[in-house]
């Protein structure tokens, strides 16, 4: 990367608008009610406290007529500040830190991995449609394998997500990419990924593409297949929820106690209710990182992915129909590397059956028998 490239990412007012949008960001949004509770108990803790100093928690209660008066002058004769030492919280942070780390760590590979898997699937669709064009010599086909192939990484963003509105979404992309006839189909069968995987083997053997491009293809699928059940033991395995669960109650009571060990240290001050809504906010907020990336295709923008992945297969299905519609009598019959004119008449002896008059044109192609180059005849001198 150049030293301006990363630039637009990287605005010059960074603190001010971080600090502009902090209200706006889904982890905050996430998390409102829980920092409201933190920081409710800090207000009724500073409330408590300073009643209790200034006598008007007493005074108030002695005016209640369902109060014992001398019950009233005992108890608060005797009663404790609601307060705490701070050394357990700094005997306990670095540990709470650490499953913290953990977490977070450990959903940040998901997320990672998730990202990858779809990497390598916007790379083999793409190369299922370039061997097509190589390959095929239907343009029809060549069309029909793309959209196949488009139908294909929607089925797997449909199977990975949990929306409400997701059969209504999947079905408006099917019928816009198949028909409404193929489209039933697809979301008729109980496991949509593989049905498409299927529709795409049986579209390949119908095909006429030569024998020796069919492991070709059959690796792609086979790599179809393989991004499919990586995708699947991520969606549904989730991270050991006696982990989760733990973290998370060690959590919440270390922010529900924050106020109490932070009010000797603020001498009672009202900076205490900013200060335990800041940092419970932050310590929340890392733990709603993890919660949130745990699940990375909620997270991953794969509906951008699969408009990608259809707008190139689309482009390069248009550029190579084109090819497609030539036969490979007439495509090896143009000059190329692998061809050769003969320059006298006689027998072959490259293993040519028949005869060889001057001006015939011969190309070299993939035998997949012989697993080598096996010359055969193209055309006349008149082709």
């Amino acid at each position: 990367l150049a030293p301006n490239d990363g630039k637009p990412s990287r605005p010059p007012p960074r603190l001010i608008d971080n600090l502009l949008t902090t209200f706006q960001s889904s982890v905050i949004r996430a998390l409102w009610f829980d920092i409201a509770m933190v920081t409710s108990v800090a207000v009724i803790l500073l409330v408590y406290n300073h009643g209790l100093d200034d006598g008007i928690l007493k005074a108030w209660a002695l005016d209640q007529d369902f109060f014992n008066p001398e019950t009233v002058e005992g108890f608060f004769a005797t009663a404790p500040h609601a307060k705490l030492p701070l050394a357990p919280f700094t005997l306990s942070s670095s540990a709470l830190g650490l499953l913290l780390v953990f977490r977070t760590n450990g959903a940040f590979q998901r997320f990672f991995e998730a990202r990858a898997l779809w990497g390598s699937l916007i790379n083999y669709s793409r190369n299922m449609v370039r061997q097509g064009a190589m390959h095929l010599t239907n343009a029809r086909d060549l069309e029909e394998l793309t959209l196949r192939t488009i139908a294909f990484a929607r089925a797997l963003k449909l199977h990975l997500r949990y929306e409400d509105n997701k059969e209504d979404v999947g079905r408006r992309e099917f019928e816009a990419l198949l028909g409404k006839e193929e489209a039933d189909k697809l979301l008729a069968s109980k496991h949509r990924p593989c049905q498409a995987i299927t529709d795409l083997t049986s579209l390949l053997r119908s095909t006429d593409m030569p024998a020796y491009a069919v492991p070709a293809f059959d690796r792609t699928l086979e790599q179809f297949s393989n991004q499919l059940g990586a995708c699947e033991r991520i969606f549904k395995t989730p991270l050991p929820l006696i982990y989760t669960r733990h973290t998370a109650r060690f959590l919440s009571i270390w922010c529900l106690m924050l106020p109490f060990c932070l009010y000797n240290e603020l001498k009672g001050s009202i900076v205490l209710v900013p200060v335990v809504a800041a940092i419970s906010a932050f310590m929340l907020g890392i733990e709603e990182l993890g919660v949130q990336i745990a699940e990375p295709f909620s997270v991953l923008p794969l509906e951008n992915m699969c408009d990608g992945i259809q707008a190139s297969l689309t482009q390069m299905c248009k550029a190579g129909a084109v090819d497609a519609q030539v036969g490979w009598k007439d495509r090896y019959a143009t000059s190329d590397p692998y061809s050769f004119d003969v320059t006298a008449a006689g027998k072959g002896n490259v293993g040519l059956s028949g005869e060889l008059t001057q001006g015939q044109r011969v190309a070299i192609r993939p035998d997949v028998e012989s697993k080598g180059m096996a010359p055969t005849y193209v055309g006349g001198a008149d082709d």
